[in-house]
C-alpha cells in the first residue's frame, strides 16, 4: 500500500516524463517542469522503508525486496564489497526474497485449506437444516 502524500501516482509520474520528453524534442530550452526526484520513503505492509534502511541488514526490509524495492544504502554497501561478496550478497537478498514469498504462499495455502473445510462444513449444515425444515413441515 502506497501513501499518496509520500509517493506520487504513477500516472502523474508518466505524464511528467512525457512532458519532459516532448519539451526536449520540440525545443532546446530547458523544460519548465523539474525532473522527478526519488522519494525517500516507501510504504510496506508493516512500516515505512527509508533511505537509512538496509535490505542486507534488516529482515523486514528484505521482505520488501519481493516488491521490487532496493534502497540507495544497499547500493553503497554492495559497491564496497569485494568480488566474491558482491556475488554472494545479492544471492542472499534473492534467497531472502524468495523465502518471504514462499512463506506468504504457505500462509495462503493454509488459509485456502481452512476455507475449503469451512465450505464443506457449511454444506453439511445446509443439508441438516433442510432435513430439519422437512421434519417440521411433516409435524405441522
Amino acid at each position: 500500500m502506497v501513501r499518496s502524500d509520500i509517493v506520487r501516482s504513477d500516472e502523474a509520474y508518466v505524464n511528467e516524463h512525457e512532458l519532459l520528453l516532448v519539451n526536449c524534442l520540440d525545443s532546446d530550452d530547458t523544460p519548465d517542469v523539474p525532473p522527478p526526484l526519488w522519494q525517500p520513503t516507501f510504504s510496506t505492509w508493516t512500516s515505512l522503508i527509508t533511505v537509512n534502511n538496509s535490505v542486507i541488514q534488516d529482515n523486514p526490509v528484505a521482505a520488501a525486496v519481493s516488491f521490487g524495492l532496493i534502497s540507495p544504502r544497499d547500493k553503497g554497501l554492495l559497491v564496497a564489497r569485494i568480488d566474491v561478496n558482491a556475488v554472494r550478497d545479492p544471492l542472499v537478498l534473492y534467497i531472502r526474497a524468495v523465502n518471504s514469498v514462499l512463506n506468504m504462499a504457505r500462509h495462503l495455502y493454509a488459509r485456502d485449506a481452512i476455507i475449503r473445510s469451512l465450505n464443506d462444513h457449511i454444506v453439511v449444515l445446509q443439508r441438516l437444516l433442510s432435513k430439519s425444515n422437512q421434519r417440521t413441515k411433516e409435524f405441522s
